[in-house]
């Protein structure tokens, strides 16, 4: 893809670029332009860039983070793919960890400006920025995971069925209950997250009628303590299984459980290292799949201004072994369990029409 030059960097951003499963930080920085007479300039300069970028065959992919690669859950599976892109593609690969919401722009500048031919911003939060840059750069292509809008010519968006993600969670915890309450935290309101939250406390329902569950927001997605405040909370109300979707904090439901005695179900990653005796499975929500696939599409110039999902059928959602709880479920449970997801496989179970979404 072509790329125009707009907008330097008013403050250093980082920008990691990957070798292999590895990475080495490298600072880019600059002023950022104060007018419009500057920026038509820049972009003009970029445009010539951009032509001499696609007519190398590069092809440049660098992506934002809202947290950290090491969080066993939402980054970690971004950061999973940009090695896949990198090895996979022969692309050159770079990231920023832990991007404040007031840089989101700044950061997509400094990357589009410096040649980056696919620019990912991870999660539905990074969507008003990308709309806004995007238009300043109308030969890079944007995507933003788990969002809602895309914007013609350049802004797509790639996500995991959220639906199905929190039907599967809900009904294995539906299986393993034995109080008949279940609990899930998530960090904020949004609508990927109430999405899952909604459709875990459906599933579980599905599984038996009986069965009552809790959500609650935590309003943040770094503060661990607060999420393992509200996991207790829960677990107080009777909760026996709990879940959690709120990046880096939802480890403090984890903590929570562990503490408590109780199962956890994992979520967006394997988060059973986390605690191998209270994560009894994880619903991995493979983006890995999802971004690589709108990666390939704009290196082959094909990515088109409009929502991909995958979902079960796509191998983009699937369980985690039961590890260390693989002799404490019974038979029972297990085929329970395995049932739900390949109802889900063939279309057996149609989440969305049971739902109405």
């Amino acid at each position: 893809m072509k790329n125009f030059f707009a907008f330097l960097l008013a403050a250093s951003i980082t920008a990691v670029s990957l070798s292999g499963c590895g990475g080495s930080a490298a600072q880019s920085s600059g002023s950022k332009s104060g007018d419009a007479a500057d920026q038509g300039s820049a972009a003009s300069a970029g445009s010539e860039q951009a032509s001499e970028s696609k007519a190398g065959g590069e092809f440049k992919v660098a992506m934002l983070l809202p947290g950290t690669i090491n969080d066993q859950g939402w980054n970690a599976e971004a950061y999973k793919a940009l090695q896949a892109i990198e090895s996979g593609l022969g692309a050159e690969a770079a990231y920023s960890e832990s991007v404040p919401q007031s840089d989101y722009e700044q950061v997509m500048r400094g990357y589009a400006s410096q040649g980056f031919n696919f620019i990912v911003g991870h999660g539905y939060q990074f969507s008003d920025a990308a709309k806004i840059v995007a238009k300043e750069f109308p030969d890079v292509d944007f995507c933003i995971t788990n969002g809602t809008e895309t914007q013609e010519p350049n802004l797509a968006t790639t996500s995991v069925d959220s639906y199905e993600f929190g039907f599967l969670s809900g009904t294995v915890a539906g299986v393993l209950t034995k109080s008949k309450k279940v609990g899930i935290v998530v960090g904020e309101s949004s609508p990927v997250m109430n999405a899952f939250s909604d459709s875990y406390l459906f599933g579980a329902s599905y599984h038996d009628s009986s069965i009552t569950g809790k959500s609650i927001t935590a309003g943040t997605l770094e503060d661990a303590s607060k999420c393992k405040e509200n996991a207790l909370n829960l677990i107080d109300d009777g909760a026996d299984v709990l879940t959690q979707m709120a990046n880096q904090a939802g480890l403090g439901v984890i903590n929570a459980c562990e503490e408590r005695g109780i199962m956890n179900l994992g979520s967006n990653g394997d988060q059973a290292p986390v605690a191998p005796d209270t994560v009894v499975t994880s619903v991995v929500q493979d983006m890995s799949k999802a971004i690589y696939a709108a990666a390939e599409k704009s290196k082959n110039g094909e990515l088109e201004a409009k929502s991909y999902n995958f979902g079960i059928k796509d191998g983009a959602l699937y369980l985690t072994p039961f590890g260390n709880f693989e002799d404490k479920l019974t038979q029972e449970q297990k085929d329970a369990i395995s049932g739900y997801l390949e109802k889900l496989k063939s279309g057996e179970i149609d989440v969305h029409a049971l739902m109405g979404k």
